[in-house]
């Protein structure tokens, strides 16, 4: 069996698409998944399966997901070791997030290409730096949203796909809580 991750994006967000966790959670029991858990309210569920193929677990759930919520909500599947290297390589250290600093992983589609990066790249300042790692984006913001003029919706138009951001603590907690030792 492997452990992964799905982080669904866009639900429970400004009261739109809302989804209590424990109905989720029996939308999620399907052939194939075991010990379904979620975390918090922003669509993160963690599971077992002996599917190898992350593309697949995708297909399988969005489709579970569409048919019996009535709209289409997009996933992206980590497994226990991909988020092991989100924090392993996160290049600005344990943050200690604040109203005045925060780090969020974008988790995109797959990995951006060189032209795509560089689009996002440019618009660094002194608020917000960036760093690509593989199919993440590590977003350091040292001012708080509300000082910052980059917003998910200007990440995914530079980098032309879809993304769902998590912060930090909610990463860091997904690894040492549900998916121990990377297992």
């Amino acid at each position: 069996m492997n452990r992964y991750v799905v982080l669904l994006r866009a639900i429970n967000v400004g009261g739109s698409k809302i989804i209590k966790m424990e109905e989720l959670r029996k939308i999620m029991v399907m052939p194939g998944l075991k010990n379904i858990e979620t975390y918090i309210q922003s669509g993160n569920v963690i599971f077992d399966a002996a599917e190898n193929d992350k593309s697949a677990l995708r297909e399988k759930i969005e489709k579970r997901l569409h048919k019996s919520l009535g709209y289409e909500v997009e996933t992206f599947v980590r497994s226990a070791a991909d988020m092991k290297n989100v924090v392993k390589n996160n290049p600005f250290g344990d943050i200690r997030a604040d109203k005045t600093i925060q780090l969020y992983i974008a988790f995109l589609e797959r990995e951006a290409e060189k032209e795509m990066q560089d689009a996002l790249l440019v618009l660094e300042n002194k608020i917000d730096s960036f760093h690509f790692a593989g199919s993440e984006l590590y977003w350091l913001c040292r001012k708080g949203l509300g000082e910052s003029k980059m917003a998910g919706s200007v990440i995914e138009k530079k980098l032309k796909q879809k993304t769902t951001l998590r912060n930090w603590a909610t990463t860091k907690t997904l690894l040492e809580k549900y998916l121990p030792a990377g297992s």
